[in-house]
């Protein structure tokens, strides 16, 4: 999904979301390439946005980047076991 198609999703600017990109890609260098999120970085960004609902916290971008880092372990985590199987049809 390109920036503008995820703004209009998550009611955010396309503006918006490719800041929150560039800033991701400090920590994430291959990040949406191309100018596109793709599904499971879409995923990703959902975590990293919903830490923004929280009024207490000082770094909503730093709290969104732990958020993303812990949906990506669980993702790498959950996914490993798949990893060296064969499927037979």
């Amino acid at each position: 999904m390109t920036y503008a198609e995820v703004g209009l999703k998550l009611s955010l600017t396309g503006d918006a979301v490719e800041s929150d990109v560039r800033y991701i890609r400090k920590f994430l260098p291959g990040f949406a390439e191309g100018g596109e999120l793709k599904v499971r970085e879409l995923a990703y960004y959902v975590c990293y946005r919903g830490e923004f609902t929280d009024d207490n916290v000082k770094n909503k971008r730093e709290q969104g980047i732990r958020a993303m880092q812990q949906a990506i372990k669980q993702d790498i985590m959950e996914n490993l076991p798949y990893e060296n199987m064969t499927f037979y049809i």
